[in-house]
């Protein structure tokens, strides 16, 4: 059985096999017919060059929209107050939001806040841009089509597997899915409908640290995307919540990981 490592964001300027040693060190364990896929360099190329930016605001209608929408639902899960941030008393409402969540983030744990705007601005251009999304599922598609596997995604990787997965039907035993967005109406306005576990999907396992800001710190259910996943909402990712390694660490995600190999 092969296994299929789909990273998320941030990751450009790296290569496969970075990331995958990376990650084999994280679970500690060796995986055979393991196959990692690279796809960060190509998503960031073909985002439109020069984007326009104020304070890491994107200044184009749609794409501020977006950002707002899934940055507010944040807002709203975690309680933030933003009419009483001072930080964002000026500018049009859509970046007040932005830039508040993020300010609140970032005061929560360090960084954050940049990281979930930085996750739902490639989001966006991976779902709204045909460029961005072409270039990435010619990376990814041809990988999951070559014939059954498990697959482990992380943060966008998850939303670039469920898109793929949803349209191939291929057979996976397994998929797992960490610290994922997917729970971010603009996203599933984006993906549209069925919201439903793929075909050919057997099992969908998905982790999160109640902390990691862009999975709303809420399981994927019928109520919040699709019936039929598996959750773990109390994993401990410490001070870097969404952080790929610190959930690889898990030892539930490890369990799992372990028996889908142990399986015919």
């Amino acid at each position: 059985m092969r296994t299929i490592f789909i990273h998320g964001i941030h990751q450009q300027g790296r290569n496969a096999e970075a990331i995958q040693a990376e990650w084999i060190g994280a679970l500690n364990r060796a995986i055979p017919n393991l196959e990692t896929v690279f796809y960060g360099d190509a998503l960031v190329a073909a985002m439109e060059p020069g984007e326009a930016t104020i304070m890491g605001v994107p200044l184009a209608d749609d794409e501020r929209s977006f950002v707002a929408a899934a940055l507010r639902q944040i807002a709203i899960e975690y309680g933030f107050d933003l009419d009483q941030d001072q930080a964002v008393s000026q500018g049009v409402f859509d970046n007040r939001v932005i830039i508040g969540v993020a300010k609140c983030l970032n005061e929560k744990f360090p960084a954050l806040g940049d990281l979930a705007l930085s996750l739902v601005r490639q989001a966006y251009a991976y779902l709204k841009r045909p460029a961005a999304t072409a270039a990435v599922d010619e990376i990814v598609r041809p990988v999951i089509a070559a014939g059954p596997c498990i697959v482990v995604a992380h943060s966008l990787g998850t939303v670039v597997s469920y898109k793929l997965l949803r349209s191939l039907g291929q057979q996976v035993p397994l998929l797992l899915t960490l610290g994922s967005p997917l729970g971010l109406a603009p996203v599933q306005n984006a993906l549209g409908r069925p919201r439903v576990k793929p075909d050919g999907v057997a099992r969908w396992w998905n982790g999160l640290d109640p902390n990691d800001a862009v999975t709303l710190g809420t399981p994927l259910t019928v109520s919040t995307f699709a019936e039929g996943v598996v959750n773990k909402t109390t994993i401990d990712n410490g001070d870097e919540p969404h952080a790929i390694t610190r959930y690889l660490k898990d030892p539930d995600v490890r369990a799992e990981i372990a028996a889908a190999l142990a399986r015919p």
